[in-house]
């Protein structure tokens, strides 16, 4: 063990001065959001949805032998498996830590350390493309009001989302293959949802490499076919996990909302063939409560100057969360300090 620790000392000090002041801000972040998490806990500032039912589930599990069973959400999912309301294989994962510190902290504390752990990722991905202000992007995305309402408001497995995204996304730009698969499953293990997400990363890198001359070159290239396949592995992801949710829980398969009824959808599933097929519901949808949608515009793009802007292609990647969120009437989908900007984090800061 003391090996080991040494070798870590000395892999610490070999790094530059500035990645290890990154690896101190990332440590302070996680002291700092774990205490404060924790004692929003112990303080009663909690709730059953969401940490309530992520807390009891892996709990069930281990000691109760119900697998990921939680009883907050029984009038809607009656078998009360978590994975009738979301397919979030990472639950798994996190099993073996949960059977050593059974309780909501724990997963206060893994959240937060997995935030935190963006922030190296944000800095090496900076350091390949902008050198000279690779710092500025790592305290552009630790004080972000988007990735800090994430980790504020109780615990969500697609937080994680955040640092296996980022990490997908460097190992692309560096060509680390193994760890590009291991980023891209990862991303996906967090919610049935995040296939999308990963979907659209992959159409970024397709189309921002098509070239004007020597397609056939660019076909055979090893990067077209892993973004193609990619675009392929998340739609695939997000249709099998949906058809999970639907084993679990086969009443959600007929479940109606008003969330997208100005869009013409009675559910998330049929929004994407509403939006192409209904105009009119869309301009609805994009200009109902449009004041607070522009607030939150600026609050996810301010921080970072709008670079995204500069070029549009990237928006790509932001288009899958930006077009349900701001097509619809549900307030907490187009606000910070909720999960749901896990899903548009890793891309902005890529």
């Amino acid at each position: 063990m003391w090996r080991h620790v040494v070798e870590l000392g000395i892999g610490y000090r070999s790094l530059s001065r500035w990645e290890r002041l990154v690896l101190q801000a990332a440590v302070v972040y996680a002291v700092t959001f774990s205490v404060v998490t924790v004692g929003r806990y112990f303080t009663l500032h909690t709730f059953a949805w969401d940490l309530g039912v992520y807390a009891q589930s892996p709990y069930t599990t281990l000691f109760s032998g119900r697998f990921l069973y939680s009883t907050p959400d029984l009038p809607n999912n009656p078998g009360g498996s978590l994975f009738g309301v979301h397919f979030d294989p990472i639950l798994l994962l996190v099993l073996p830590l949960y059977a050593l510190l059974p309780g909501p902290p724990t997963l206060l504390v893994l959240q937060s350390v997995a935030i935190a752990a963006g922030g190296p990722l944000v800095y090496r991905i900076a350091r390949l493309h902008w050198p000279s202000e690779r710092l500025a992007a790592v305290l552009a995305y630790l004080i972000h009001p988007a990735v800090q309402g994430v980790n504020w408001f109780d615990f969500h497995p697609e937080a994680f989302l955040i640092p296996f995204g980022l990490l997908m996304v460097y190992a692309w730009e560096r060509k680390a293959w193994r760890w590009f698969v291991v980023g891209v499953l990862l991303s996906l293990s967090t919610l049935e949802m995040s296939g999308v997400v990963v979907a659209g990363v992959g159409a970024y890198w397709l189309l921002s490499s098509i070239p004007r001359k020597g397609w056939e070159v660019w076909l055979r290239r090893r990067e077209t076919l892993a973004a193609f396949l990619v675009c392929i592995v998340g739609v695939a992801w997000a249709v099998i996990g949906i058809q999970v949710v639907f084993h679990f829980n086969p009443g959600l398969a007929e479940e109606r909302n008003t969330i997208w009824q100005l869009v013409g959808a009675t559910s998330i599933y049929q929004l994407p063939g509403k939006i192409v097929t209904n105009p009119v519901g869309v301009a609805a949808g994009l200009a109902y409560d449009a004041p607070t949608k522009a607030v939150y515009l600026i609050a996810i793009f301010g921080p970072v100057l709008f670079l995204p802007l500069r070029r549009p292609l990237t928006l790509v990647m932001l288009a899958p969360w930006l077009g349900a969120a701001l097509t619809s009437g549900h307030l907490p989908f187009y606000a910070i300090g909720d999960q749901y900007p896990s899903f548009l984090s890793p891309c902005l800061f890529y």
